[in-house]
């Protein structure tokens, strides 16, 4: 199995699920397999993007994989349900919305290490889930066939990212994270300088 395919599911997988899929498959599943067990095995969940509105599933859905991670959770589903509901009618929110606002009320409540990831694949539908933090990170840099690991976020909450200017010549776009790495503390993959240098230029977009 790929190294890039190994971090996926030591990161989204909980150690009983890895000890499983890694017995039953002989360290052999395939790239091309790699989403479907997720799918199928309820890791990731799947969200029309022309029908994202209020799912309760999604709520259920989070609930149950923070319990097979083995992390406390508790979230009444009906109230958020509730919410979610009345935000739309008092007009606060639009339908559209309604995915985004349900996915950041969950996020509030979550443990402060974790957040809700999409897996973007480039079709009409968000695949997502949760994972510890530090997690998304890493699985965000890997160059996979199946999609792009990031943070779920709406127009509305993107966060600011900086446009790093490297002497060499080199350019970057580095978008903060929830836990606010600061941009000068990167290197360049070009040169090898470190963006802190005083000869380079960051500027906040």
């Amino acid at each position: 199995m790929k190294k890039a395919n190994q971090q996926v599911l030591h990161a989204l997988l909980s150690s009983k699920e890895l000890a499983s899929v890694l017995e039953n498959t002989k360290d052999t599943i395939q790239e091309d397999a790699i989403f479907n067990y997720l799918l199928k095995n309820d890791v990731l969940f799947k969200v029309d993007c022309e029908h994202a509105h209020l799912d309760s599933d999604a709520i259920s859905f989070i609930i149950r994989r923070m319990s097979t991670l083995g992390e406390e959770f508790a979230l009444n589903e009906k109230k958020l349900d509730k919410k979610v509901s009345k935000a739309i009618k008092k007009e606060k929110i639009e339908k559209s919305e309604a995915l985004a606002y349900l996915i950041n009320q969950i996020r509030k409540k979550l443990p402060k290490n974790y957040t809700i990831y999409n897996l973007e694949r480039g079709d009409e539908a968000y695949y997502i889930g949760v994972i510890k933090k530090k997690d998304l990170k890493k699985l965000s840099k890997l160059d996979l066939d199946f999609g792009i690991f990031h943070k779920f976020k709406s127009d509305a909450d993107h966060e600011p990212f900086y446009v790093i200017e490297c002497s060499c010549g080199a350019t970057y776009i580095w978008e903060t994270q929830e836990d606010d790495t600061d941009p000068t503390k990167g290197v360049c993959h070009s040169c090898g300088k470190s963006f802190a240098d005083d000869n380079n230029t960051v500027s906040p977009n």
